[in-house]
């Protein structure tokens, strides 16, 4: 297990710094540190928060452009809902216009592009506050709440007992 670095984020002006940083007192392995810098490194362009928060609330189609996680690439035509804000990734829930009657969610940091279009679009009964109850992370099933079984060893069923998976659960602590 290593610490993480510790510093005063990069203002405007600087590209890099060189500095000795201070440590944390939390270690975790070289594997999560991984993780959080490819994570950190997914982070979304403001510009393209800003265009698809235009297009849920005027209810107008946008074209994305959405690379997979093999480096392909595709564009959509698609009809914003709104946003699903998790731990590790924020989503884009949509239609596709080439299936529109299937929700998708899209990794917010996976959109390269957004290209806006004047096409108004009718949301329905859609409710986004709805579908992310009958939603688990970015799993979703249209007839609503399912069953999930975490168990925990003793020794982080403290700390799995205080973690919120979904805003409905019920959590039970085994003897």
């Amino acid at each position: 297990k290593l610490p993480y670095l510790k510093s005063v984020p990069l203002n405007n002006q600087e590209k890099d710094r060189l500095e000795n940083p201070d440590y944390t007192d939390y270690e975790e392995s070289v594997f999560k540190h991984a993780l959080r810098a490819i994570r950190t490194s997914l982070k979304t362009d403001e510009n393209i928060i800003h265009q698809i928060n235009n297009a849920v609330l005027s209810f107008t189609k946008v074209l994305i452009t959405y690379t997979y996680d093999d480096g392909g690439t595709r564009q959509y035509k698609v009809r914003p809902l709104g946003f699903l804000y998790g731990k590790n990734n924020n989503y884009l829930v949509a239609y596709r216009d080439d299936d529109p009657k299937l929700v998708r969610s899209y990794v917010l940091g996976n959109i390269s592009q957004v290209i806006p279009t004047d096409e108004a679009f009718d949301a329905g009964d859609f409710d986004i506050e709805s579908y992310a109850k009958k939603s688990f992370g970015i799993y979703h099933s249209p007839n609503g709440p399912f069953d999930i079984e975490w168990r925990a060893s003793p020794d982080v069923a403290n700390a799995v007992m205080r973690y919120t998976f979904h805003p409905e659960q019920t959590l039970t602590k085994n003897p």
